[in-house]
């Protein structure tokens, strides 16, 4: 995947007021004549280069850290210099191969300005990401929208960055604001926008998480401590999955180097010998492997979920931890894309874990002990 941003300064235009640093009133022309080179360099015809099909018009352009300006006399006005962006680049990139799938939104999750701190960044200027939603696509407020003006976004992938101030089932502060708990409504927000035909593409309409993650400590002093740290990360993945996203790209891969980079999100400690020596986090399993178990308080059954390590389908071993050893309650095989889901009706206290069959792989025991919510800045110490 490849994501496009930021720009020269003779592809921008005019003066802007607001302090960020992002791109001022970028021209969409200049933006598609990029990507169509962007997009023929890397569609598979040039030899010794790769073959990409996944693009991404900008990043978080709800946040004047990326795009400028945000407002304009108190009205928002990136939402629809977005959307020019958007469908510039989006046709360019589908007629170099009508195959390519691009990605839109990529909203940062909270909104406000610097007096405004709750929820997000001090020192920026952001809309919040559903009102950048019913502004770009036109769209009115309620659970039944309606259109406000005829236009059309070109695009085949919408994508979000559910960062959450606390566990996974936590929702936004601001009702305009959206955290892991509201991305159902984003979600019937775009099943609404394609009923109302405001969305251009060639087949169905995918919900991705491009960017998320915790900071976890160590090495963040104020990260989550492991256990629980590997334990949101699975069930981030599941309450994303039951709210229609299909695709999660974790925020990073490795920890920068601290104190000068305060992102310690990485699957893998950052190690001082180089990549070669990183260690990997037990989040890392997590992410590979989701599991989850959770006691249905009505009937006291268990409900659990669970992905295999491929994303294909797989045989799975669903056991129960006894003392200091795991004893198998299901056998089971996933669908296509290796997920899984039940109930069992007899299960004790005590943990859960879901294993190949053949031994290869498995996931962290999950504790049925429910864990308390609490609020919790998922950047650590870089709030």
């Amino acid at each position: 995947m490849i994501f496009l941003v930021g720009a020269p300064n003779w592809a921008q235009g005019g003066i802007c007021s607001e302090p960020g640093t992002g791109a001022c009133r970028v021209s969409p022309t200049d933006l598609a004549d990029f990507a169509t080179a962007t997009a023929r360099r890397y569609s598979g015809a040039r030899p010794g280069t790769p073959r990409v099909r996944y693009w991404q018009i900008w990043n978080e352009p709800n946040l004047d850290f990326n795009l400028r300006p945000q407002f304009e006399g108190g009205e928002a006005v990136s939402p629809e210099a977005y959307r020019d962006l958007l469908n510039a680049s989006a046709a360019a990139i589908h007629r170099v191969r009508a195959d390519n799938r691009v990605i839109a939104g990529a909203l940062s999750p909270f909104g406000g300005n610097m007096n405004d701190p709750i929820g997000g960044h001090v020192n920026q200027v952001r809309v919040r990401p559903l009102q950048f939603m019913r502004e770009m696509f036109c769209m009115s407020r309620g659970a039944k929208p309606k259109s406000t003006c005829r236009v059309k976004l070109e695009f085949d992938i919408w994508a979000h960055h559910p960062y959450t101030y606390g566990g996974p089932t936590r929702k936004a502060y601001h009702p305009d604001d959206s955290a892991i708990g509201n991305l159902g409504e984003m979600r019937d927000f775009l099943a609404a926008a394609r009923k109302l035909g405001k969305i251009k593409t060639r087949g169905a309409v995918d919900f991705w998480a491009t960017e998320f993650s915790y900071d976890s400590q160590p090495a963040d002093p104020k990260g989550l401590p492991l256990p629980l740290h590997t334990r949101w990360v699975s069930e981030a993945l599941y309450r994303m999955w039951a709210q229609g996203v299909t695709h999660v790209n974790w925020w990073l891969l490795r920890d920068g180097p601290f104190p000068q980079d305060m992102n310690q999100s990485g699957l893998y400690f950052r190690a001082p010998d180089g990549i070669a020596s990183d260690v990997e986090k037990p989040a890392l399993r997590a992410f590979r492997f989701p599991f989850v178990a959770f006691r249905n308080k009505k009937d006291k059954s268990v409900e659990y979920w669970g992905r295999s390590p491929s994303s294909a389908r797989a045989k799975i071993v669903v056991e129960q931890k006894a003392g200091s050893k795991w004893k198998p309650v299901l056998r089971l095989t996933t669908n296509k894309y290796g997920i899984f889901q039940g109930k069992l009706k007899s299960v004790q206290g005590g943990s859960l874990r879901a294993r190949l069959a053949n031994n290869k792989d498995y996931s962290h025991g999950f504790s049925l002990k429910p864990v308390k919510d609490f609020r919790f800045c998922p950047w650590g110490s870089f709030c």
